[in-house]
């Protein structure tokens, strides 16, 4: 898992182990890749300063996306302890490089 565009462009995220819950499968980078453009391009969407909200956020992974692409804030919300674990982890690992004022 690793993030696509922006800041982060390339930076791998801590992905879900082999032991862990299967019901887990993080959104692969064509996905997103479509996503934003759609969102940039259809819709003219300019993601800086934005806040956004990654609902049912498994992975993280179009958060972080999002945080690298210049959101000001995401809020994950996810309810599988193991996620939220994840999301943690990976959070703590970029914070000095999503934040950089």
């Amino acid at each position: 898992m690793r993030v696509i565009g922006g800041r982060l462009k390339g930076k791998k995220l801590n992905g879900i182990s082999s032991i862990s819950n299967s019901s887990l499968r993080p959104t692969s980078d064509r996905v997103k890749e479509n996503i934003f453009n759609i969102l940039s391009h259809k819709f003219h969407l300019n993601l800086d300063g934005i806040k956004v909200l990654d609902l049912f956020a498994g992975t993280g992974s179009l958060g972080f996306e999002s945080l690298s692409r210049g959101a000001r804030s995401v809020t994950f919300v996810e309810n599988d302890q193991y996620a939220c674990r994840l999301i943690k982890e990976n959070a703590k690992t970029y914070e000095k490089q999503i934040f950089k004022i």
